[in-house]
């Protein structure tokens, strides 16, 4: 008589750690995935709490500088919320989500044992680009979903940020993984 909750030889078994060593490179891009979902709740949360109580903020409170202007030049007007309080709310939660991620992605993800100072330096380059990036993209996409008929200013707002956030993913995982949060010392990282 077989015991009870023996395994069955011919039923597979899935063994995690066996998968994740045969698939190391997937495996990491979940966590990466996982992990930027972490940092992105807090970033979507910020942006939104700050559209809502910078709402009026004057265009004035915007300084004339070229970073600014190319994230301002791209976002469409928007009734009740002025491209002062987008900017700095678009601007603010992204480093704020950006900079979660780093962190859990350095250790938890990637194991990284570079450099932390070129690392944060080399992030910082990046999420540079990727505020540049989406500064142009983001407004575009969100004036898009702007113009479907009925939609409340909260849901627009929202899923501008999403998309906007999911978009870069094809070119900042590979530069966060050979880039910034690399090995130096060869140790293999299979999980």
């Amino acid at each position: 008589m077989p015991h009870i909750g023996a395994a069955d030889s011919a039923t597979p078994r899935l063994d995690s750690h066996k998968l994740a060593r045969e698939h190391a490179e997937l495996w990491k891009f979940i966590k990466y995935i996982l992990v930027g979902m972490c940092g992105a709740l807090p970033e979507v949360v910020v942006q939104m709490l700050l559209i809502r109580f910078l709402r009026g903020l004057p265009e004035s409170r915007l300084p004339d500088f070229f970073f600014f202007n190319i994230i301002k030049a791209n976002i469409p007007p928007r009734p009740g919320i002025t491209v002062a309080c987008l900017v700095y709310a678009f601007v603010l939660s992204t480093c704020v989500g950006q900079t979660i991620a780093f962190i859990l992605n350095r250790k938890a993800t990637f194991r990284a044992d570079s450099n932390p100072a070129l690392s944060s330096f080399l992030a910082i380059v990046v999420v540079i680009g990727i505020i540049l990036f989406n500064g142009t993209v983001g407004p575009v996409v969100t004036g898009l979903i702007a113009k479907i008929p009925f939609l409340p200013e909260f849901w627009v707002s929202l899923l501008g940020k999403l998309l906007s956030m999911g978009l870069p993913m094809a070119w900042v995982y590979p530069v966060n993984r050979f880039v910034i949060h690399r090995q130096v010392k060869g140790k293999a990282n299979a999980d």
